[in-house]
């Protein structure tokens, strides 16, 4: 049996892994038996049966998951039918970065349409466009000079959430085209560090940022279907 309290429920062990290209769903999401524990907010929790043991344990979540974080996969889908030219950014190539990869240079203009589909899911004032440095964990060696991602909860939080849905663009993330874990999770189990030390943009500060144009497109393609 399933209890919920408002829209929002937070699941043990729903880490996104990858998106199936047919479906827009993503490749493992596993669940551990039992009840997902209580979030700081007092809600309910939900009963979870599923497991995908193929997924390395280690990059299953030490924390439940929102309710929120189910949609992602199938917001990647939807925005990589989306991308095209006109609303990548071609900036100073990045060293790391596949240039083969469709989520290159996608990063800003996704994080802000996501945004927008977050708003109604989470208290807007722990919502946030980020932008700046992927390090190496422990190092100040970037993987990534200038990307962007959403983060929910405060910057002095370690467990606040890193969203990225073009990550997988450069290799220590290739696996990784839908991620969502705490913040101080990223770095012990993938080894990288997301700072937000160029912007980091509450969502009605989004709307003056430079990404408006690319994102007028992106949306465009989206009513279109394209």
């Amino acid at each position: 049996m399933i209890y919920r309290r408002r829209s929002i429920v937070r699941r043990q062990g729903a880490f996104l892994h990858g998106v199936q290209p047919e479906t827009g769903l993503t490749t493992a999401v596993p669940r551990n038996d039992g009840f997902a524990e209580l979030s700081k907010l007092g809600r309910q929790p939900v009963s979870l049966t599923e497991v995908a043991p193929h997924v390395p344990s280690h990059e299953i979540p030490r924390r439940p998951l929102p309710r929120w974080a189910d949609e992602l996969g199938n917001h990647r889908a939807r925005l990589s039918g989306a991308w095209s030219d006109r609303t990548r950014y071609d900036g100073t190539p990045e060293p790391f970065v596949d240039q083969t990869s469709e989520s290159r240079g996608q990063c800003g203009v996704s994080s802000a349409w996501l945004i927008k589909q977050l708003i109604e899911h989470v208290d807007e004032a722990t919502l946030f466009y980020c932008y700046g440095h992927v390090y190496r964990a422990g190092t100040r060696s970037a993987l990534l000079s200038a990307h962007c991602w959403v983060e929910v909860g405060l910057a002095a939080e370690p467990d606040r959430y890193v969203i990225d849905l073009t990550g997988d663009q450069i290799q220590p993330l290739r696996s990784h085209p839908v991620l969502c874990l705490p913040h101080d999770e990223v770095l012990e189990q993938l080894g990288v560090d997301y700072a937000a030390d160029r912007a980091r943009l509450a969502p009605r500060d989004v709307a003056q940022d430079l990404v408006q144009p690319r994102l007028l497109v992106l949306e465009a393609n989206l009513a279109r279907g394209i």
